[in-house]
């Protein structure tokens, strides 16, 4: 029998409770972890979104038991004020209209997206074993995140 195939939920989980903790750490309106940290998220959580999440899922999220849906993660980048590119893979982006001249240019560890005519988006330094499904998997992301209701 052959080994089953090997699930990276738990690696992805962990390094994206990582970046969650860091994001809080860095934000200066989110309180310590034991000052009331996850009430502060579950209340503005819910002012972004008009969603609840429990106690126990921002916990698992702080805590690298579990990683956020991407929609989930763009709310929490924006309650922190982090990147959601970052948040959600670890890969920083960068945007400006100047990176524009680089829309032709792309190596094949950075991605272009256009949001409107005059915006275009530079993803870099993407690991060279990136699939294009990941790829595009961080446009749409960008995008969502970019492109506000």
């Amino acid at each position: 029998m052959k080994d089953p195939i090997p699930n990276n939920k738990p690696l992805r989980a962990k390094a994206f409770g990582e970046r969650f903790r860091a994001a809080c750490d860095d934000s200066p309106h989110c309180p310590a972890k034991h000052q009331g940290r996850y009430s502060w998220i579950i209340e503005r959580f819910k002012e972004k979104r008009g969603e609840t999440i429990s106690p126990e899922t921002c916990r698992k999220w702080h805590e690298g038991e579990a990683q956020a849906r991407r929609d989930k993660v763009v709310t929490l980048a924006k309650i922190l004020d982090a990147d959601p590119i970052w948040l959600e893979t670890g890969h920083k982006s960068t945007e400006s209209a100047e990176n524009a001249r680089y829309a032709t240019q792309e190596s094949p560890n950075s991605v272009s997206i256009t949001i409107r005519p005059n915006k275009i988006v530079v993803i870099q330094n993407l690991p060279d074993d990136l699939s294009a499904t990941e790829a595009r998997r961080i446009a749409r992301m960008v995008q969502a995140y970019v492109v506000e209701p």
